[in-house]
């Protein structure tokens, strides 16, 4: 493989891994905002 391609595919990855904690973050915030919304959603 190439070095440009391994950068690029290490990058995507760290990308993504951000983005996924920064939505688990929106939704933890988010939870402990509007628990209620949340219970009737669950229900």
């Amino acid at each position: 493989m190439n070095i440009f391609v391994k950068l690029i595919i290490s990058a995507y990855h760290e990308v993504s891994f951000v983005t996924e904690n920064v939505i688990v973050l929106i939704l933890r915030t988010k939870q402990t905002a509007i628990p209620h919304h949340i219970t009737l959603i669950k229900n």
